[in-house]
């Protein structure tokens, strides 16, 4: 939350970083997009899954993990969190 209450005065007044930021997301957005329907593709999920929603959830499940990450002085924790949930996630597309 304490990020949100720093990055939101910033991209209010700096337009460049806004949009660096927006194309940045933008670019892990499409990347989940595309990998989904790779898996779906290989038939290793379901296929009846709504690409952009589950690809938004994804981007937004990791960069949360990730924000929250920030507190944690133990790296590995964070890639194990981010491991786990993601393992869950994918056995949930299945």
């Amino acid at each position: 939350m304490m990020m949100q209450f720093v990055m939101h005065p910033v991209m209010q007044r700096d337009a460049i970083f806004r949009n660096n930021y927006r194309t940045t997301t933008e670019k892990e957005r499409t990347g989940w997009e595309y990998a989904l329907k790779n898996s779906i593709e290989r038939n290793e999920i379901r296929i009846d899954i709504d690409v952009d929603v589950s690809a938004n959830q994804l981007f937004t499940l990791t960069d949360g993990i990730w924000f929250q990450g920030i507190f944690s002085s133990d790296g590995q924790s964070v890639i194990r969190n981010l491991e786990n949930t993601l393992r869950h996630y994918i056995t949930l597309l299945k």
